[in-house]
This record gives C-alpha cells, structure tokens and sequence, in this order.
C-alpha cells in the first residue's frame, strides 16, 4: 500500500490538466478535417484554378469578355444552374476541337488539357446523373410498346397488333426498354397514340 501511495505522488508532480488535453485534441481535429476534407460537389479544385488563371481569364475575366464569358465568376453548381452548365458544356466542346485557347495564345500541355476537360466532363456527368434521378420515388411513366399490346389485347379481346404505328420505345442506359426514366410521354407520342387510337378524328 505504501509503495501505491508513493507512486501515486511521483505522478501528481506532474500534473495533467484535462482543459489542455482537450484544446490540443480539438487543433489537431481541426487541423485533420481541413487537410482531409474532400471538395463539395463543382467546387474547383486549385490545379483547374491555375490553368483557367493561366489561359483563360485574360480574355474571360474582369478585364476582359469576350463571347460575354467570365471563368472567374461562372457558377460551378451545374444542377442548380443549367445556364453555367451549358457555357461549361460549350467549353469542353472547343478546347475538345483545339479552338480554345486561341492560336495566338501558349496552348494547353496534354496533361493541363486533361485535367480541366476530365474536370469539366464530370461536373457535366454528374449534374446529368442528378437530373435523372428521382430520388427513390416512383416514377409515373408510359407503358411500352410490348405493354400496350398486351393491355389492348387483355381489355378488348381482340389478338390484333395494335403497336404497329407506335414510334419505338427508347433504350435506357441500362438497356432496358422498361425503365420509367426513359418511358415518357413527348407531343410527338402522344400524336401517334391519338391517330393510332382515334383514326378517324
């Protein structure tokens, strides 16, 4: 017992304050959450920065707009914004075909061309993806061309072929012909229904 207690003495002479460990413990939580934190969705990364820096903003910045394109205050949320979507879109297109930056202007190197289309490509990719998607919720959609025949035949009794004029039912990306993200109802179809249905109106 004597020797617990004079061991327990030894270590209060250094005594450890809890307020300190926790201070240490949050700066350093701080300091990992900032070095590791990920980038939000669109949010440019600094290496697309400096290559939009080095070509782009003279001629599409603050001094300067040409086509009325400013890089430097485009918004980079495509989902919330389709206008700055279809600009980014547009900008993949001409630096794919070699027209930006301009003759008269140093040309991207491979690897500053890679980045910023792969960069570009999949905000495009990913504001496409949120689009389409539907949250989990049932999607109220069309029947296709082999349902519609089958629910004509069910209801009138009649094995005629009655999807004979319907336009083709398109392929999900999936590659199914019944999936409702790609079974809807466009003026187009609905013209072939209603001449398919009501002939003689």
């Amino acid at each position: 017992m004597k020797r617990f207690r004079k061991f327990t003495q030894k270590r209060q002479l250094y005594p450890v304050h809890s307020s300190s460990v926790q201070g240490t413990v949050g700066i350093a939580a701080l300091f990992l959450l900032w070095i590791a934190a990920p980038l939000k969705a669109g949010e440019m990364p600094p290496e697309v920065r400096s290559i939009l820096d080095n070509h782009c903003i003279a001629c599409h910045g603050p001094e300067k707009q040409k086509s009325k394109i400013r890089f430097d205050t485009l918004s980079t949320d495509l989902i919330q914004d389709r206008a700055a979507g279809e600009t980014w879109h547009d900008a993949l297109d001409v630096i794919h075909l070699g027209e930006m930056p301009p003759e008269d202007e140093p040309p991207l190197s491979s690897e500053d061309r890679a980045v910023l289309t792969g960069w570009i490509q999949k905000n495009i990719d990913t504001a496409v993806a949120a689009m389409k998607s539907t949250g989990g919720r049932v999607v109220v959609r069309r029947l296709n061309r082999a349902e519609y025949q089958n629910t004509m035949v069910d209801l009138l009794g009649v094995d005629l072929n009655y999807s004979s004029n319907l336009p083709p039912d398109s392929v999900s990306e999936e590659g199914f012909k019944n999936n409702g993200s790609s079974l809807t109802m466009s003026p187009l179809q609905l013209e072939y229904y209603l001449s398919h249905c009501l002939p003689n109106f």
